[in-house]
């Protein structure tokens, strides 16, 4: 009889045993059909994911009756290349999609038809072809400017083009799917896995494939005013699929010349922790605003940490143009060589100090755009208590433009103003050298 009854107290902790590895057997196959959903969703929107009774194809192809090959039932209007035509059909103003690429904007997903009259319209963490924000927000309020450099995609059918640091004999053929799939992929943004480049002469050149077939992008706040996050470095051995010479991940490379295209020069080097520089003038961490990749704790510095993917609208002066064919404003995130001082601090000791004529300030009756000379700190410049505007105070909000992350401008939300005089009094903002404005940091102007 013990032993009938020990028997069967096995067999009642053997089903309990049994219970629990079903019940976590069926929860882990939720969170893996969960994470898949949202993988899908997260990388390829309405483009992927499609099923055998799926209605998506729809969205941009005819059967019997396209206006363009591949059987693509709309296009934009336009002497570009067939590819552009087919994506600015919905990625720009007022169309299908929230992401206006050839603005370099957002609009905002949170109000109902949202794209066509958006409630509020923010940056893209890749920037514009055409144009980029300068004030982002609500839509009222922002405003754009044309960009000084670009990836050329919008060329007409078989234009080709030098790539800087890659293959230069004849050039290559640049269209928005070399770098995103249509039809959905595994990477987020659409990107590619394997970015195969040709010659003018259908040549394979170049291909490369991203190991584990992942970029690593992980995107917070999804078609609002969204922040991305380059999980792993990946990303500069995308870019390096075409510019080849400049994938350079060796240790000191800006001390050896390097290069299969453009050979004999120096190169600087990714995939490494931005705050290992050992020069003269240490670096600050508290005061790094470009994006950086997820390697050596999250401080490594990738092709994207200082240029745009798609355009920018920096302003450069002062560079050499007939060096490896590089252009002016290069992609770069910052006006002039911006990008470099974030990392070097090369730290001059001049304050930044409020630019512009005080009376292109103020946008409506309650807000107020406040320019400086150079980038900005985050912290002082998005503190409230750093501003005062006499018989008004303080504004109730100080928000860093275009991203919150790397600019000039701050756009200030203050009480209502009327056709007296005010004067607005900064203290406490610093620069990302950590200078504080201490001149220049008043104006006085006349109210709406």
């Amino acid at each position: 009889m013990k032993n009938k009854g020990l028997t069967n107290r096995f067999r009642r902790e053997f089903c309990k045993m049994k219970k629990i590895g079903i019940i976590a057997s069926l929860s882990l196959i939720l969170m893996l059909i969960m994470t898949a959903t949202a993988l899908a969703s997260a990388t390829s929107g309405p483009h992927g994911s499609f099923t055998t009774n799926t209605n998506g194809c729809a969205a941009c192809h005819k059967t019997h009756t396209a206006q363009g090959k591949w059987l693509i039932s709309s296009m934009a209007a336009g002497s570009q290349n067939d590819v552009y035509r087919v994506c600015m059909y919905c990625h720009q103003a007022g169309v299908g999609s929230h992401y206006d690429e050839a603005n370099g904007q957002i609009m905002d997903s949170t109000t109902t038809n949202s794209t066509t009259s958006p409630s509020a319209k923010w940056a893209t963490s890749a920037g514009g072809f055409n144009y980029m924000p300068g004030i982002e927000g609500a839509a009222a309020l922002t405003t754009t400017s044309t960009v000084t450099s670009n990836h050329s995609v919008a060329n007409s059918n078989g234009t080709t083009q030098v790539v800087p640091g890659g293959y230069a004999s004849g050039g290559i053929e640049l269209r928005c799917d070399s770098c995103h799939d249509p039809h959905g992929s595994t990477n987020d943004r659409l990107l590619v896995p394997s970015v195969k480049i040709l010659s003018t002469t259908g040549q394979t050149i170049s291909v490369n494939t991203v190991s584990s077939g992942r970029i690593g992008i992980a995107v917070a706040n999804a078609l609002t005013n969204e922040t991305v996050i380059y999980q792993d470095d990946n990303m500069s051995s995308f870019c390096g699929a075409c510019h080849t010479d400049f994938f350079n991940t060796s240790a000191l490379s800006g001390e050896n010349t390097s290069g299969s295209y453009t050979t004999g020069l120096y190169r600087h080097r990714v995939n490494m922790s931005w705050n290992s520089w050992t020069g003269s003038t240490p670096n600050s961490s508290s005061f790094m605003v470009l994006p950086l990749g997820a390697g050596n704790g999250g401080t490594d510095v990738t092709c994207i940490t200082c240029h745009f993917a798609h355009g920018t609208s920096v302003s450069v002066t002062n560079y050499t143009s007939a060096t490896a064919g590089v252009r002016p404003a290069t992609l770069l995130r910052m006006d002039e060589r911006g990008v470099c001082q974030n990392c070097h601090l090369k730290q001059t000791g001049a304050a930044p100090t409020i630019t512009a004529a005080p009376s292109t300030y103020q946008v409506d009756k309650t807000h107020l755009v406040v320019t400086f000379s150079g980038y900005l700190d985050p912290a002082t410049a998005t503190n409230t208590a750093n501003y005062s505007i006499t018989t008004l105070g303080a504004p109730s909000a100080a928000t860093l433009q275009p991203t919150a992350k790397v600019g000039k401008q701050v756009l200030l939300t203050i009480g209502s103003t009327s056709v007296t005089s005010y004067t607005l009094t900064v203290t406490g903002v610093k620069d990302l050298n950590g200078t504080t404005i201490t001149t220049g940091n008043t104006f006085t102007w006349t109210g709406q």
